[in-house]
């Protein structure tokens, strides 16, 4: 994620043949400085690549970097992602911004029942 490509001067084939490469986390915020990059092959060979969309063979150029139409994935993966989505998260637990387990009387915002919470 983050990526700055303002320096790149070629781009092209930027991803070729990665073909073990699932996820791009990015959304949409490359700079791309002043010049034009063509992107020519950029995620050829990406087999595995998914992202707003599934991996098509015969789009592979630099219009499909992006997470409205493209391979890139707009989220960035945390623990507090599976905390908030109820995966394994335990009856009445209660984790920390990082999350990790702490105490109920935790003081802070916490995830609570899925739900983030200010504990005073």
């Amino acid at each position: 994620s983050n990526f700055n490509t303002e320096k790149v001067c070629w781009i092209d084939e930027m991803f070729n043949n990665c073909s073990q490469l699932k996820i791009i986390y990015s959304c949409n915020d490359w700079n791309m400085g002043d010049f034009n990059k063509e992107g020519k092959d950029m995620f050829k060979g990406c087999l595995q690549l998914t992202g707003a969309v599934p991996f098509d063979t015969n789009k592979v150029d630099i219009e499909m970097a992006n997470s409205t139409t493209g391979y890139f994935t707009c989220k960035v993966h945390t623990s507090i992602n599976e905390v908030a989505a109820g995966k394994g998260n335990k009856a009445n637990a209660v984790y920390n911004l990082s999350g990790l387990s702490v105490d109920k009387d935790y003081k802070g915002v916490v995830i609570k029942d899925g739900k983030k919470i200010l504990q005073k």
